[in-house]
């Protein structure tokens, strides 16, 4: 037997491998997008991208290969230690029962279903990795492409275009599978459910070679809080392997064993031990079960179910990994980081206030980026509160037009960034323009000070964009404005 908490954290250390690989890649494609903007004439963009999908493909193909050699030993590791688990839950209970079960190394038999459930696993990683470096070839193919024509139309900035392209990329993540139905896997969800299940499927034939060893019909299935509810109808009970028993339900049919969507199937984390009628007492009382199913957790006043509840703080740990992994891929293409900063510190935000109220614990491995460190950490904070700063500074504004600031855009602060404006330069403008243009059909006005010229929504007092005022007009402003004209 694998207990359930057991199989969620085991694909940790090979995951942590895909993590790193998974950044550097989607970093280097975030460096080659940055260089679109350096082109122009048609000609030399078409021999330039030939160029990069060729260098992109052989650093995407390089990368997964060492991964695949780097995996394959943890891989092998992580499947002689649950072959180790299985059979030592089950072999108490068989010693218990009075049997005497062998040596599991003395066991061809049992030797043979390790090696190859091993064995299965790394083929279906090393096909992921191959199909990734196909997929994620094509993801860059699509980026690069999708920049060019945005540029090339004139309608997008080049700031604009590149910021979207690495935040399309960092939302995507590095794609593995493409499905007919359009669904997309990323390489770490594939790697997950595929190391999951296959020590999961493993350890289970393990556990039924042993029963049939020790001629031991009956077992009882695990149970966990928040099983899927096409799960919860069979988990915690006791069935019989050969059908054949007037007490206890066929274990095949009843349970979808061997099958994907049943037990030990696509991510189960369900599994099985030895039961002995008379001796064994079920793990799994009926008020444990209908507690394990009846569970509720209470989140901003609505009940939600305990399933319900995990696959929302999963949503919420991906939201988190998302803007790192955007955070990281600016940096990597020197942009501006601000937005990446802020949304990472609001769903941190949610997320902690979500763990707060549920009661659930946290899982501090699904929130981690490779790459994300204790420096980057801090570079985000501080860029936090530098926006903060700057926010809270204009948001006391009223402008010379009667207008209340109530908020600023992430943008406006990257241009403060990227521009070299100062604050009091666009309270100046605000309150003290040299010019207020009409309010345009969008709600946008423009206020034009000696140092800052300012752009607003009048409907909603956000500060929308900035950039500095030419010295030219400045002047000439000025002199128009002394004139009285």
């Amino acid at each position: 037997m694998l207990p359930p908490e057991y199989l969620a954290s085991a694909p940790d250390s090979v995951i942590q491998l895909v993590n790193q690989v998974e950044e550097d890649i989607l970093c280097d494609m975030a460096r080659r997008i940055v260089q679109t903007g350096q082109l122009t004439a048609t000609a030399q963009w078409q021999a330039w991208r030939l160029e990069q999908l060729g260098a992109s493909r052989q650093y995407i193909y390089y990368h997964l290969q060492r991964l695949t050699g780097k995996t394959q030993g943890e891989i092998n590791a992580l499947f002689q230690e649950a072959g180790q688990q299985a059979l030592y839950y089950d072999d108490q209970i068989y010693q218990a029962a009075g049997l005497t079960p062998g040596n599991p190394n003395d066991s061809p038999a049992l030797l043979n279903l390790l090696n190859a459930g091993a064995q299965q696993t790394n083929g279906t990683f090393e096909n992921l990795t191959a199909t990734t470096a196909n997929t994620a070839s094509q993801q860059f193919e699509r980026a690069l492409d999708r920049a060019w024509l945005q540029l090339a139309s004139g309608a997008f900035s080049y700031q604009t275009v590149i910021q979207q392209a690495i935040k399309d990329l960092a939302r995507q993540g590095l794609q593995a599978i493409v499905y007919p139905s359009g669904h997309v896997d990323t390489l770490e969800v594939a790697t997950r459910r595929a190391i999951m299940t296959g020590l999961n499927q493993t350890g289970a034939k393990l556990s039924l070679s042993r029963a049939d060893e020790m001629d031991c019909d009956l077992v009882e299935v695990t149970a966990h809080h928040g099983a899927r509810p096409s799960h919860q109808v069979w988990q915690g009970k006791v069935y019989s392997r050969s059908g054949k028993s007037a007490k206890y339900p066929d274990f095949v049919s009843s349970t979808g064993y061997g099958s994907g969507p049943g037990l030990c199937g696509w991510n189960c984390r369900h599994n099985f031990f030895p039961f002995f009628e008379g001796l064994s007492r079920s793990a799994y009382p009926e008020d444990v079960l209908r507690r394990y199913e009846n569970q509720t957790v209470t989140y901003n006043g609505e009940k939600l179910s305990y399933y319900d509840a995990t696959q929302k703080q999963r949503y919420l740990e991906r939201q988190v990994r998302r803007w790192k992994r955007e955070y990281l891929m600016l940096d990597a293409a020197g942009q501006d980081t601000t937005k990446a900063a802020t949304k990472l510190n609001a769903w941190r935000r949610s997320l902690d206030d979500f763990l707060k109220q549920t009661g659930l614990d946290r899982q501090s491995s699904r929130e981690m980026v490779n790459g994300f460190g204790r420096s980057q950490a801090s570079k985000a904070v501080w860029t936090v509160k530098k926006y903060e700063t700057i926010s809270a500074s204009l948001k006391s504004v009223t402008t010379s037009t009667g207008v209340s600031i109530s908020d600023v855009s992430t943008h406006m602060v990257e241009r403060c960034n990227q521009r070299q404006v100062s604050t009091e330069s666009i309270v100046d403008a605000l309150t003290n323009p040299l010019k207020t243009n009409k309010i345009r059909a969008d709600h946008s006005q423009q206020f034009v000070g000696e140092f800052a010229t300012v752009v607003i929504n009048t409907a909603t007092g956000k500060v929308v964009t900035v950039w500095p005022t030419s010295q030219s007009r400045a002047q000439s402003l000025k002199r128009k404005k002394e004139n009285g004209s």
